[in-house]
């Protein structure tokens, strides 16, 4: 139940977590949840009244998210309103070095130091 989840850490890279995938294998039916946390806040889903649930078809989202500080780590709460039977779920994230998944944020730093080089304030 919700009053006793099952939590699990898992370690990831530094960087930018560009997509995520929950799947609820066949025989979830909508009674096991999940929940995502970075640093005791939950970010998956977004509204902290909401977990994620459902049966057979994969939850698939695409975000820009800075995972960047550290402990580099996500807190997984999960728990199963079916007392009956045990169940599954799996977590694909999709996470990119900053540099791959912010290309821009380098350029701002190069054109802030070129504005300041020609003496323009920004």
């Amino acid at each position: 139940a919700q009053t006793a989840p099952a939590t699990s850490r898992i370690y990831i890279a530094r960087g930018i977590l560009t997509s995520l995938v929950v799947h609820f294998p066949p025989g979830c039916a909508g009674l096991v949840h999940l929940v995502i946390l970075y640093h005791g806040s939950q970010i998956y889903p977004h509204d902290p009244d909401q977990s994620f649930a459902g049966d057979t078809y994969p939850i698939e989202i695409a975000d820009y998210r800075e995972l960047l500080e550290p402990p580099h780590e996500l807190e997984l709460r999960g728990w199963n309103t079916d007392t009956r039977f045990a169940h599954t779920v799996y977590l694909r994230l999709d996470i990119l070095p900053e540099l791959i998944a912010a290309p821009w944020a380098r350029l701002q730093g190069v054109l802030a130091r070129i504005a300041r080089a020609l003496g323009i304030r920004v």
